[in-house]
């Protein structure tokens, strides 16, 4: 079994941080330049193997991220007024989610493998206010895996297929905010995919 942990502190000056905003002509996403930021906390992974039999071997792993992402001092302007400009002091930095995990579990047997794992991700800001109504919420994803191994004719054939978020959970991965037809600045989600499956041959030799 193994486990290991890391802490870490990163002090910002003058980082370039996404803006919460979106080029929609040119396609790339705005940066600010905040004066301040930091980012801190903690890293944590594990991962154990057992053989259970002559050819039967289990395994599980998994880490975790606990962190957090704030500005000490970022000031934005909107327009030539200084009542244009924005103030997001101890505001959470957008598109940096406060806690990440995964988990797998993976199983081994005469060439034969199968495996489930778990994806976590917290709540992301698609922006810098910190607003809930502005953010993606938290979610889990659950994805599978089978494969079999055989060898043929001095060749080593793999045949895996992949399952991706079977429990098929609507979410988005992304965003940023833009106006609507009324003029109101609200967020626009990118979608993740729905469940789909990959299938996968490999030959080696």
């Amino acid at each position: 079994m193994a486990v290991s942990a890391n802490v870490y502190r990163m002090d910002f000056r003058d980082e370039l941080v996404y803006a919460g905003q979106f080029d929609t002509d040119l396609g790339y996403p705005i940066l600010g330049n905040a004066a301040r930021s930091v980012h801190q906390g903690v890293e944590l992974a594990a991962r154990a193997m057992r053989r259970m039999g002559r050819n039967l071997e289990l395994g599980v792993e998994g880490n975790a991220t606990l962190s957090d992402n704030h500005f000490l001092e970022f000031r934005e302007s909107y327009g030539p007024l200084p009542t244009d400009q924005v103030a997001y002091d101890d505001k959470p930095l957008g598109f940096f989610p406060a806690n990440m995990a995964n988990v797998a579990v993976r199983a081994t047997w005469h060439g034969f493998g199968a495996g489930l794992e778990a994806q976590h991700a917290g709540r992301v800001f698609v922006d810098n206010t910190g607003t809930e109504a502005n953010s993606i919420a938290a979610h889990t994803v659950w994805n599978a895996v089978l494969s079999a191994s055989h060898q043929l004719i001095g060749t080593q054939v793999t045949a895996t297929l992949r399952g991706l978020n079977l429990s098929d959970l609507r979410y988005a991965t992304t965003g940023y905010m833009d106006y609507d037809r009324l003029g109101a600045l609200v967020p626009h989600l990118m979608p993740a995919a729905t469940r789909s499956f990959l299938a996968e041959v490999r030959l080696d030799w």
